[in-house]
């Protein structure tokens, strides 16, 4: 009796759960493609929490950094993606776009530079070859 009830309440919060990663997922993704990147942000980021893994929610958070000029967490949000999704070439083409941008910065140091440029063509001829 006990364990029917918990696993009926375990499968009731799944569902929960699920559901609301998917509703943070379509209001991101109707955010992004209305243009608001920043409210894309704002529900894409709840969607990541509830659910790390989908590579689909990642990638347009990643997405919604770049157009909001965020290129660091851009950087960082298509890593994850890359290493869900390895084959991805847009996930290694904007990462190269972000890392190119991050060489433009005028805080960034010569060394700084030359890294995320050496990671930018790492990354351009990654997306080229898949």
């Amino acid at each position: 009796m006990r364990l029917s009830v918990i696993l009926s309440l375990l499968i009731v919060s799944s569902l929960d759960v699920a559901q609301a990663q998917n509703a943070y997922v379509k209001l991101g993704q109707q955010a992004l493609m209305d243009g608001d990147f920043k409210q894309a942000v704002r529900h894409l980021e709840k969607a990541c929490v509830v659910d790390s893994t989908n590579a689909n929610a990642l990638w347009m958070l990643g997405y919604s950094y770049y157009h909001s000029e965020n290129y660091k967490k851009a950087i960082s949000t298509y890593c994850k993606v890359v290493e869900i999704k390895p084959t991805d070439c847009s996930a290694y083409y904007y990462r190269a776009m972000a890392k190119s941008y991050s060489a433009r910065d005028v805080q960034a140091t010569p060394a700084d530079k030359e890294k995320f440029l050496l990671g930018a063509i790492v990354d351009l001829t990654k997306a080229t070859t898949i």
